[in-house]
Formats: structure tokens, sequence, C-alpha cells
């Protein structure tokens, strides 16, 4: 079997690059540098921004003499059925099975029979969770910069995460970690894990890792995770009541003191906010002004806000985004004003056009032959307003507020479906409409092919791979 593979060029995306690259060697794929020379094209989407891509993958599967299939795999699967638009098939989940099915086939469109492949005619899709710990690489991004996985899903079960919702709780075992540890500290370089969780890092400690943290683990122990070249923190909710609203319950007082803390042990950190819920500049303002004073602008504390995005598998998939408050580039600056005025550490990154938020969520709702009709990702001075008029004016108001209808990518079975409708339900939203109405009930959910490390004997070697 050959395959061209074709994916976004980012930093971050050589390790995602690395691994399908390893699967395909495992699994007797060839990698070809022509696509004329494919039996299939492979097209990694991890995120909405990556459509581009997908168009462009379309092109090189079907100008040609003897079109081939066009197969998209990546996160963005969990809540890809508009990419039928432009492809064949859809991967949903980890690609272990997947590759190591492909490359036993004559005809790569007998992939489609797997459960885990979504097409335009399946009903129910199972993911793959499968993770081969043996085929993790410990992968170079860049000069000083190492990526390497750490774990998958989460137990919180917060209101907006997609990937908790998507993905059973898995980590790697303890001593792959302290290996990747290990390699990237002998070079004093610095490495990153990627997880959702740092519940599975416990007992790893290291003076050289960039990681998501949680805010709690943090206080409880601030010496394990102090040194880090960045650490990330999810904080999400302006009060105690929005984050209680996201199921994210941390108090005021333990933010303050977070900071504290993040002061003494000279600390960089990354705070993650979520914008959009009704009167949410007025709370940003209030937070600000509750910020503990701090003259020195060291160690700094980057705030990145993020537009409340409705994603597929979670309990705000049916969020009415009318009701989503803007948040304009004067008020941003304007809270930025006042947090800087108590506490000189702070900087925040850039935010996205409001126009360009809504069109996220809008993409996911949509149907393989509704996305021609919703037109390209607005310009990012696209007021909100007007994308909205367009969108009622092609007759797909449903997208922006949900009418009941059959939910695009609701045939995708996720072990946390039912918890997902009944917070749904809770929060006054409406559960997701099966496609196949009363097919899916929990006991009919097959068991996870997922490897455990509590199941597995030993863990294979750690591939320490250099990518430039």
């Amino acid at each position: 079997m050959k395959a061209y593979l074709i994916m976004m060029k980012k930093k971050i995306n050589l390790y995602t690059e690395r691994t399908l690259k390893m699967m395909c060697q495992r699994s007797g794929i060839e990698l070809v540098l022509d696509p004329l020379e494919a039996d299939v094209i492979l097209v990694s989407v991890d995120d909405p921004d990556d459509l581009p891509l997908v168009k462009k993958a379309n092109i090189l599967a079907k100008r040609r003499e003897h079109p081939v299939p066009l197969i998209a795999g990546g996160f963005e699967g969990f809540g890809g059925e508009y990419l039928l638009a432009y492809c064949d098939a859809v991967n949903v989940g980890e690609g272990y099975e997947f590759f190591a099915k492909l490359g036993t086939l004559k005809h790569p469109e007998d992939i489609y029979d797997e459960p885990y492949v979504l097409t335009r005619d399946k009903q129910i899709v199972y993911p793959s969770y499968r993770i081969d710990t043996e085929s993790l690489p410990l992968v170079r991004t860049g000069k000083r910069a190492w990526y390497y996985l750490a774990g998958r899903g989460c137990r919180g079960k917060c209101m907006f995460c997609e990937t908790s919702y998507a993905y059973p709780k898995w980590h790697n075992f303890p001593s792959n970690l302290e290996k990747a540890i290990n390699h990237v500290e002998s070079m004093h370089h610095n490495l990153t894990f990627i997880t959702n969780d740092s519940s599975e890092l416990k007992g790893i400690t290291s003076s050289r890792i960039v990681q998501s943290v949680r805010v709690d683990d943090f206080i409880k122990e601030p010496s394990r995770f102090a040194g880090a070249n960045m650490l990330h923190f999810g904080i999400e909710g302006w009060t105690e009541e929005q984050r209680k609203w996201y199921a994210k319950p941390i108090t005021n007082e333990k933010i303050y003191h977070l900071v504290e803390l993040l002061q003494e042990y000279k600390q960089p950190a990354e705070f993650f906010f979520i914008t959009g819920l009704p009167g949410t500049f007025d709370l940003m303002m209030e937070f600000a002004q509750q910020m503990p004073l701090r003259p020195q602008p060291y160690p700094r504390i980057f705030i990145k806000l993020t537009r409340l995005d409705p994603s597929p598998q979670t309990p705000l998939w049916s969020y009415d985004l009318t009701k989503l408050d803007l948040l304009s580039r004067k008020m941003v600056k304007d809270f930025m004003n006042e947090l800087s005025a108590r506490n000189k550490g702070f900087r925040i990154f850039p935010v996205r056009g409001d126009a360009k938020h809504v069109f996220r969520p809008i993409l996911r709702h949509c149907s393989p032959d509704e996305l021609p009709m919703i037109g390209k990702e607005p310009e990012g001075n696209t007021e909100q307003a007007s994308y909205f008029d367009f969108i009622y004016s092609q007759g797909l108001g449903h997208l922006i507020t949900y009418d009941g209808r059959p939910m695009a990518s609701s045939q995708i079975v996720t072990p946390w479906r039912e918890m997902r409708d009944r917070m749904a339900l809770s929060h006054g939203m409406t559960p997701i409409n099966y496609k196949s109405q009363g097919a899916i009930i929990l006991r009919d959910f097959p068991p996870f092919s997922l490897h455990s490390a509590e199941l597995l004997e030993a863990s294979g070697p750690l591939d320490q791979t250099s990518v430039r």
C-alpha cells in the first residue's frame, strides 16, 4: 500500500508527523512523495483551521486519471462530519488500529468497514482508543524543544472540554516519562508533555518541563512543578459561580494563592480563560480589580482568552450561539489596562475576531452538504451580526440556534455521551439527537481496545527521534 500524507506545517505538528510516519513504517505502508503514485491520500486534521488543507488534498485525490480515496484523521474527527464534503472517510480516534489494518488491505476502500471509520452512510461509529506505547516517539520539534505523549483524556469532565468527553482516561508508563525527561535534561533542552491532566505525572519532577497543571496540584506541591520553562493553568471561569457552571470548581481564594505562589517560586505561567457567557466583560473587570497587587514584572503570567466554542461530544454542543456575548478589542484593552495597573506581571495574547469564533461551532454543526453554503472563514474584521445575517440568508439558522434536528457527528459513540447529555439537560440545553434513534444504548458499547499501563507487563524502549 502506497500513501501520500498531507498535513499542516506547524512546529507542534512535527510530533504528529513523526508518529504517523512511524505507524506507517510499522504497518508496511510506504509513504510516497508524489500523490500520483499513491493508492490513498491521507490528511491530518487537528483543528477546524485545517479545512483548507482538506480542500487541497481533495484536489490532489481527484485531479488524476484514476482518482484515489481521500481519508482524513486527527482530533477533529470527533466532530468532523463536515469533512466528508471533501473527503471519502474520516478515521475517528487514535490511528494505531487504522494504520495496522490499512497495511493489510489490497484496496484502501475496504477500511470503510471498520467501526472507527466515519462515512456518509454510517449510522454508528465507535472511535478507536488503542495506543501502542512502543511506537510513541520522543520528538525534537525545535533547536531546544521536545515533545512526548504523557496521557489522553481527563477525569475532570469540564463542560467545555471535548478532549475529556471524547477520550477515556489513559496515561503513559512512568518509566517512559522518566526516560524522556532524562534524555532531554541531559542536553539542557525543554520538554513538553502532551497531556490533558497533571495527575499522571505524579512523582515525576523536572526543572525543564512545559506542561498543563491543575491549580490544586500546584498549590498542594508547588516545588514539584516549579522551575519549569512554562506551566499552563486552565482557570476558564471569571467567578466561582461561572467555574461551577463549567464543572470546574476553583475558588477565588485558590487563584489568588496560586498567583502568590507563582511569584514566590518565580515561575512563569499561562492562564486560560473562556469568554462569551452573558456578562463576561463586567466579570473580567471585577476579576482584574480583585487581583493581588504586584509591582514586579517577573515572573510573567500570560493570559489567553478563548471564546466559548461549543464543541461536539460536550454538554455545550447545543448552546445557542446568539447568547454568546461579544468581546471587542477595546474591551480586551480595558481589561488588560485594569489588570496590569494592579499586577505588572500579566500579559495577554491576541484574540480572534468574533465572527471567526462563531465560524468554528457553525462548521461543526453543519452536515457535508451544508458546508459549501456557510462560505469561507470570515475575515478578522467581520462583525458577528453580519455573519449571522449571511447564515440566516442561506436558510441555515438551525446551525446558530439548535432546533432539535439530528446534529452532525451524532453517530459517533463516545464513552461519556450519557453523562454529557445529562449535564446538557441540567443546564437547560438539548442533548444530541442521535441519527440512529434507539440503536445506541450503554450495554451495546464495545469494550475499549485501549492499552492501559496497569494491564501491560512492561513498556517498550523509548524511541528518541530528532526531527529537523
